[in-house]
């Protein structure tokens, strides 16, 4: 029975990070892969700010399709703000293969098309079970995924999910131009949002809708034409909960989506997946190799106290996601397709006389504004 210091289940950004971070200060260290390759299918917006890759060394242009200014944020009459937050549309299916390729070249062992179908606690650390055969490892880390089967057998977290549908539309048959930015529409047919992403030779629509249909109809209203043929469909679920209770226990070690670390305003995941990876990673070194006990469990700590993981962006999202749609034309009006940094203070007032449910939801407005001004980059 083959053994490894470490056992990732997932190939996604979360665990070929960890692996790669892992392979390079030689820890043994394994990559289990259900699929026939790390980012096939595709189910993925496929945005990432600027800040997020350089963050984690991954700022590359094998896998960035266009470079954006930032987002634009649409509501139901029409109107929308701008928000300047420097990133890029990517292929996702590269940037996966990427990060795992720099896993494995590290010296990370992959499994491709080996199912982990279950694993136990053991004197020396774990067993896994794959549909090929089983392994053993000190230390084992979830990166498989918002339905994650570590999380389920050694944690049984509670998990909230959003599900999510989006078509791949192919140019020039569909047309829409979003200039430098990429766009999210709050307007009710979702209870989180939909977005148009606008890529060099292929248009991501998609939504947190469980219903094509209402996507199809989204398409139609935004785009002008019927959705009548494309070249790639996806449907997935986003964790929309927030972070999970327990994220490590006894040497058990969930990441990315698999903790529910995305973003509860954005539901954006790939930062969150890159940070986490690497805090896995690092925290499991410092008892490796430089012999401290208490290393493993500090990872829970630290990831509690990322931005991503904080009760003033869980307070956002609960509020921000259930806005009466007269408060969300008052900031279409007020704004009118301006920057977010815009202010008019008699503006502000005399549209707060129009739009009476305003002054009750005063304090997320404030906290959204704040939040977009200075810490936009780390939202995505």
């Amino acid at each position: 029975m083959e053994h490894f210091d470490v056992i990732i289940v997932g190939a996604g950004p979360a665990g070929s990070v960890t692996a790669h971070t892992l392979a390079k200060n030689n820890i043994s260290c394994a990559v289990f892969e259900r699929r026939r390759a790390p980012g096939f299918p595709v189910c993925c917006g496929e945005a990432v700010s600027e800040a997020s890759l350089k963050a984690a060394g991954l700022f590359h242009g094998s896998y960035i399709d266009k470079k954006i200014e930032g987002f634009r944020i649409f509501f139901p009459n029409g109107k929308y703000f701008a928000v300047k937050s420097p990133g890029c549309l990517i292929n996702r299916e590269k940037f996966d293969r990427h990060v795992f390729d720099l896993a494995v070249g590290a010296g990370a062992k992959p499994f491709l098309r080996h199912t982990v179908v279950s694993a136990k606690k053991t004197e020396t650390g774990f067993e896994v079970f794959t549909n090929s055969g089983s392994f053993t490892c000190k230390y084992l880390v979830g990166a498989d995924g918002p339905k994650s089967i570590i999380d389920a057998l050694f944690f049984n977290n509670r998990r909230k999910l959003a599900d999510a549908v989006q078509y791949k539309l192919p140019k020039p048959a569909y047309r829409y131009d979003s200039g430098a930015y990429i766009d999210f529409f709050y307007d009710h047919i979702s209870g989180y949002y939909m977005w148009l992403f606008d890529k060099s030779k292929e248009i991501n629509a998609g939504g947190c809708v469980a219903d094509k249909e209402l996507l199809r109809g989204f398409i139609k209203k935004h785009l002008g034409v019927e959705e009548s043929g494309h070249i790639g469909f996806c449907r997935g679920a986003i964790p929309s909960g927030g972070i999970k209770d327990k994220i490590f226990n006894d040497n058990v070690f969930l990441v990315g989506d698999a903790a529910g670390l995305v973003n509860p305003v954005t539901l954006a995941g790939i930062h969150s997946a890159l940070l986490s990876g690497k805090i896995c990673a690092y925290c499991i070194f410092g008892e490796v190799r430089l012999g401290k006990k208490e290393s493993p469990a500090i990872y829970e700590k630290v990831i509690k106290k990322q931005p991503f993981a904080s009760k003033e962006l869980k307070y956002l999202a609960s509020r921000c996601f259930t806005l009466p749609e007269s408060v969300l034309n008052f900031l279409g009006e007020y704004f009118d397709s301006r920057d977010n940094t815009y202010k008019n203070p008699f503006k502000f007032i005399k549209l707060a006389f129009k739009y009476p449910a305003v002054p009750a939801n005063i304090k997320p407005l404030f906290m959204l504004r704040k939040l977009l001004k200075t810490g936009a980059d780390k939202l995505w």
